[in-house]
């Protein structure tokens, strides 16, 4: 399994876009680092502006494929960053 760290730049805007946006789709994302989970996935976040960072930590056998699973995390973030 892939657990390459993700980062993308992100303003505060966009990343409290982004906390709405987890939050709509199962993920509480609170504070500027922590832990995630939904459903067998398992992912680690940090805020520090102006970087936001993603880690896949864990997902179940059964889930999609890592590679799905960070391709999912990077086209939300770009929901909130495209603007």
């Amino acid at each position: 399994m892939s657990t390459e760290t993700q980062t993308f730049p992100c303003t505060p805007a966009q990343y409290a876009a982004m906390q709405a946006l987890a939050a709509q789709n199962g993920l509480t994302i609170t504070g500027d680092s922590g832990v995630a989970s939904k459903l067998g996935v398992t992912i680690a976040y940090s805020y520090d502006d102006p970087n936001l960072t993603l880690t896949l930590v864990r997902r179940e056998f059964f889930d999609p494929s890592a590679d799905e699973i960070e391709a999912n995390l990077a086209a939300m973030v770009a929901k909130v960053t495209a603007s």
